[in-house]
């Protein structure tokens, strides 16, 4: 039951009742009525309520007995039998009865019939229009209460965000292995505070360097616990000096036993040779690396079967080797790239992505990357990136470069 609902008549009545006798002249009524600023006079006869009388009445007689007001007397002309009703009743019950009965004046009367008040129809809608008014002050007071809570809320989660990604930031590779035989270049673009995306960039040897990408299903906070979860397991899993299908299944394993049903994450792992140029990877659900060839100045997907990780411990992973000349280049990335969509509604694509590594190529993984980035941005227009984004360009430059 609300507030209002639990008003009583006694609540909105008002307690100084005018009366009138049935033997009072009218116009003598009529003037206190006036004089009183009332609409109605309840008629009072040896101190028992007998009727009241309203400006409808007033209104009804006027045109048939105008003339004859000095001898007409208020009982000739008052509303009887009177409804009446009790200090303790609810006003709703005295609004629903003054509504059927048509009427605007009712009195109030204690279980003797004493008269200790009068309830009008400008009596309720005045008490109404102040407790609305009261009711609107206290619930925006309410509502200010509960926001200023939401917003000391929110402030604090966005601390915890913004503490969440730099922490997830410095898990990321600070520097890369300096080795003139290979260039390293990375984007890493979250959709929110915090990523499902993480990459990892060691050296395995001194003649070989280990890369990984991973991609958690969603995004936001979830994503990201899933993510770190992933990379602990990457940098705690058997030495990253095996072979790329046996680390995927390591980490596979791990994955099971610690993430929900719903959870999985797609991952790249590749090793490259500097000494040979030998890249051997191996991929579990995720987007196929790129690899643009220097000397035909060609953009060719690799690709290789594997399921996703965390979700069957039957998964098994293909190995594939690829031999790479000087000059070519690597590009592992996330969905979030190629799934990429602009103002019109039209998506990036792999095909458009593949062109363009082709026409950018040649240049230095770096500049490689900013360009490419340039392109995307320029693509997408004012549509804001769906999905978490990750690219590292592995650029070879060849066994020479390290002698």
């Amino acid at each position: 039951m609300s507030e209002i609902e639990k008003l009583k008549v006694a609540d909105i009545m008002t307690r100084d009742v005018v009366t009138t006798s049935p033997e009072e002249p009218l116009r003598t009524a009529v003037e206190r009525m006036k004089d009183r600023q009332v609409g109605s006079l309840v008629v009072v006869d040896r101190g028992t309520v007998v009727g009241i009388m309203t400006e409808r009445d007033l209104v009804q007689r006027a045109a048939e007995r105008c003339r004859e007001w000095d001898r007409i007397r208020v009982g000739e002309i008052m509303s009887s039998p009177v409804t009446t009703v009790r200090p303790y009743d609810p006003w709703t019950l005295v609004a629903l009865r003054m509504d059927e009965l048509g009427i605007r004046h009712v009195p109030v009367t204690t279980d003797e019939g004493e008269l200790v008040g009068i309830v009008t129809a400008r009596d309720l809608l005045h008490h109404r229009a102040v407790f609305l008014e009261a009711a609107v002050r206290d619930r925006t007071a309410e509502l200010e209460a509960r926001n200023a809570e939401l917003i000391a809320r929110e402030r604090l989660i966005d601390y915890h965000l913004r503490l969440a990604s730099r922490i997830q930031r410095q898990l990321l590779p600070r520097e890369f292995p300096r080795d003139p035989r290979v260039r390293l270049a990375d984007w890493y673009q979250p959709v929110d505070r915090v990523s499902g995306d993480f990459y990892d960039i060691r050296r395995v040897s001194p003649d070989c360097v280990g890369v990984i990408i991973c991609d958690a299903s969603g995004h936001g906070i979830p994503a990201a616990m899933v993510s770190v979860i992933a990379q602990t397991v990457f940098r705690t899993a058997r030495d990253t000096s095996c072979c790329p299908a046996e680390l995927l299944h390591d980490i596979n394993n791990h994955l099971r036993a610690i993430l929900e049903q719903e959870r999985f994450v797609t991952a790249c792992y590749g090793k490259l040779d500097l000494a040979t140029g030998t890249w051997e990877f191996a991929k579990a659900g995720h987007p196929p690396p790129l690899l643009y060839r220097a000397r035909d100045k060609v953009c060719v997907s690799l690709d290789a079967k594997g399921m996703l990780l965390g979700v069957s411990d039957k998964a098994t992973f293909e190995e594939v080797e690829v031999q790479l000349a000087p000059g070519d280049r690597l590009i592992m990335y996330t969905d979030g790239l190629v799934d990429t969509w602009n103002d019109q509604g039209e998506l990036l694509g792999l095909a458009r992505v593949r062109q363009w590594v082709a026409e950018l190529g040649a240049l230095p993984p770096d500049l490689l990357l900013e360009r490419l980035q340039q392109r995307v941005h320029a693509f997408r227009g004012h549509r804001p990136f769906s999905d978490d984004l990750t690219v590292v360009v592995i650029g070879y430059e060849g066994p020479d470069r390290g002698k």
